[in-house]
């Protein structure tokens, strides 16, 4: 059946030669307005951009990351789109989750629904990038009449468990949640090319020096002269452990509810992060009642759409123009 899929060209590449794009001389709050929305725990925070008398893309960022993952990506979009990029609980400007609730990613789902509630929403259309990809299968899938279009980026599903490690790694998260809380100490502080040298290897360097001071931009607060501390919430090491423990049959069942026309960028030089047969195995049942679905490998690593968009935007830019009304 994964033969099929080839075939069919749902898997194509892009050749490597795209134009480079300089983002040294780009500003990276351009035509972007700092958004809040009110949750019981505090506020989301986030950046729209483009024209706010029309519904925008929601969009996600992956696992430690926050809003200005999508700096670089959104000014290539078609002429007139609309972005609301979110930081998730946890992360850039958005309230940390209240003290003894851990992350999770039915809980981010939930927060999806809340910003649906409330700017009234009737659909979404959705787009996100590693982490934030995991919560678009999972909204495709739970609300499938409920969702316009779905984009994701470098990831493509939940983890699918075995549920022997999956109970090892229940345990060793449970008491490093409790670890966490209990500590009293101040967190480390490093200077400004500290910071940014560990946000880069924390990576794996999929992201140059440009891409990481977009991301420091919201990710790290200044407390002293020349003194920085990250400013995502350090539970975040969790995050997916308590609620992903989806079986691949459940998997495979909630990719078959996807009907909404559907984008996936897998980059060339980033893991599968799971096993690939699974992976490649949830790509054809997505396809299978997907009214527009491609599954497309891009030349790049895990950041792509931050370090190279013009690559990405290849494949949504003709993708937007035929879904995005």
């Amino acid at each position: 059946m994964l033969s099929q899929i080839y075939s069919r060209k749902i898997i194509q590449h892009v050749a490597a030669g795209a134009r480079n794009f300089y983002r040294n001389s780009y500003n990276s709050n351009q035509d972007a307005t700092e958004v809040e929305i009110p949750v019981p725990w505090g506020k989301i925070a986030g950046k729209w951009w483009g024209p706010k008398d029309r519904q925008p893309i929601l969009a996600f960022h992956g696992w430690q990351d926050n809003a200005a993952t999508f700096d670089t990506l959104i000014p290539l979009l078609p002429k007139g789109t609309s972005v609301f990029a979110v930081d998730m609980p946890g992360h850039g400007y958005s309230s940390w989750s209240p003290a003894g609730i851990p992350y999770s990613l039915m809980n981010t789902v939930l927060l999806v629904r809340r910003i649906v509630k409330f700017y009234d929403w009737r659909k979404i259309k959705f787009m996100g990038h590693s982490m934030g990809s995991m919560v678009v299968f999972l909204y495709a899938a739970y609300f499938p009449q409920e969702i316009d279009f779905g984009i994701g980026i470098d990831l493509v599903k939940p983890p699918s468990i075995d549920v022997n490690k999956y109970s090892k790694v229940i345990t060793q998260h449970a008491e490093e949640i409790l670890r966490i809380e209990a500590r009293k100490t101040d967190p480390p502080t490093y200077s400004d090319e500290e910071i940014m040298h560990k946000w880069i290897k924390g990576t794996n360097y999929s992201i140059d020096e440009a891409a990481c001071r977009l991301l420091m931009k919201r990710g790290v607060k200044e407390v002293a002269r020349d003194e920085f501390i990250f400013s995502k919430d350090p539970r975040l090491i969790t995050y997916t452990s308590f609620d992903s423990g989806y079986t691949h049959d459940h998997i495979l069942k909630l990719a078959e509810r996807i009907i909404c026309p559907y984008r996936l960028i897998k980059a060339s030089d980033s893991p599968f992060y799971q096993d690939k047969e699974l992976v490649l195995e949830t790509v054809e049942k997505m396809s299978t009642n997907s009214s527009d679905f491609t599954y497309t490998v891009v030349p790049g690593k895990h950041h792509l759409h931050l370090t190279h968009p013009e690559r990405v935007t290849e494949i949504l830019n003709p993708f937007l123009e035929k879904h995005n009304n």
